[in-house]
């Protein structure tokens, strides 16, 4: 970090700004922010990565392109306000956006032919937190651990692009931490939480279109009273774009029976093949198709269960892509390198994803690495509980501290 003038600050004062650069430093050395620079730096848009593909084809074919700092998806934008001073044309340059989630890019071949599989995932800076001290939606309907998950795929010059999203129950909730391995879960007024949920709602049917909300909440036990709210105040709300689909994820696939996640792909099929996927050839041309519908998925931290489903629904998708291209046959299904690849892609990705939000790794994801649930990796499970007890428990606060300074 770099000074822009001399100390003249009091011994008490400089203590309490190395405090600060102490959260800032922490929070930077994560390993979870990047960046992209783009080969002509009078290009903003198609260079953009706190944009989707789709949303960057947009803006470089808008006949009234926006400001070059408006051009930003502020959501993913997490040091917009360290650059507000160098918003003049002139210092343009100088502006590179971060965001923070995880960017992963691999090249696999099938049938001899070579493509590249780029998995981005964009945690939104609107509701940042950690895991008990961010929890459900606020007035304006953001919500805690809000990201943008991205999985593009390119044979040559034929781009394919899917988005999904997760976030927390968009309600009005918390959790207060006092040692208790589950705290209670203190739910707001019916009148607030609808409130929350319509404006959570509308922001997101008006940036992806029509919406399925996949709500893996367990229908029973603890989880039971959030599920039930969060169902009830989506009929309440009946907003036209969105579909809510509960399923109970733990119930479905007791037993370590996680191949029963095929009775959610079945259920939600339509809605796959009416949201579709962006898909383009080159990077001028204009877009052949375009997703018009997201899914949006959620579990009590949006975290575990979350990350299983999202890798499912993103590998039933890329099936039929690679299909259309010709790399798979009609019922052909992934070769064990291509398995290895994409398993091992969705793994790191939800490990940063839990990383940032819970402070351990992923649970589950033994699943997502082989395909099936283990003893050891249940036991893996255990261990990252405990951590995560502990971190929340007693060091969640100077996390939570960071992060509202930056």
């Amino acid at each position: 970090m770099i000074p822009l003038q001399a100390s003249a600050l009091s011994p008490k004062d400089q203590g309490a700004e190395a405090r600060y650069l102490g959260m800032y430093r922490a929070l930077l050395e994560e390993g979870s922010f990047f960046y992209a620079v783009p080969h002509d730096p009078k290009q903003v848009a198609g260079w953009n990565l706190t944009h989707s593909m789709q949303r960057n084809f947009d803006l470089a074919q808008s006949a009234h392109p926006a400001d070059w700092w408006d051009a930003h998806d502020t959501r993913f934008f997490w040091n917009r306000r360290l650059m507000e001073d160098f918003h003049r044309d002139e210092l343009r340059h100088w502006v590179v956006p971060l965001i923070r989630g995880y960017v992963d890019q691999r090249t696999a071949e099938a049938d001899g032919r070579s493509f590249s599989l780029l998995l981005i995932s964009r945690l939104s800076a609107e509701r940042a937190g950690c895991r008990y001290t961010r929890r459900g939606a606020d007035g304006q309907g953001h919500v805690a651990n809000f990201v943008e998950t991205e999985q593009i795929l390119t044979v040559q010059e034929r781009i394919y692009s899917l988005v999904q999203i997760r976030g927390s129950v968009p309600l009005v909730w918390a959790q207060q931490v006092n040692l208790k391995y589950k705290p209670k879960i203190a739910l707001d007024t019916p009148t607030t939480n609808e409130a929350a949920m319509r404006a959570h709602f509308d922001t997101q049917t008006a940036l992806y279109g029509k919406m399925t909300t996949i709500s893996l909440l367990d229908q029973k036990g603890f989880e039971k009273g959030l599920d039930r709210a969060f169902a009830e105040c989506a009929d309440r709300v009946q907003h036209p774009n969105v579909r809510h689909v509960p399923f109970d994820f733990h119930t479905v696939c007791k037993g370590m029976h996680y191949e029963n996640l095929s009775r959610l792909v079945a259920q939600i099929e339509p809605d796959i093949a009416a949201f579709g996927y962006f898909e383009a050839e080159g990077a001028s041309a204009a877009p052949i198709r375009r997703q018009v519908g997201v899914f949006r998925s959620n579990c009590l931290d949006s975290l575990d269960r979350t990350g299983v489903v999202q890798s499912v629904l993103a590998k039933h998708v890329l099936t039929h892509q690679l299909r259309q291209e010709g790399l798979l046959g009609p019922q052909q299904e992934f070769a064990p390198a291509l398995t290895l690849l994409f398993n091992t892609m969705r793994a790191n990705n939800a490990d940063a994803c839990s990383l940032m939000y819970a402070g351990t790794a992923a649970l589950k994801t033994d699943y997502t690495r082989t395909g099936k649930r283990t003893k050891l990796g249940a036991l893996k499970d255990g261990y990252n509980s405990v951590l995560r007890y502990i971190l929340n428990n007693f060091y969640e606060g100077r996390r939570q501290d960071g992060l509202d300074l930056f």
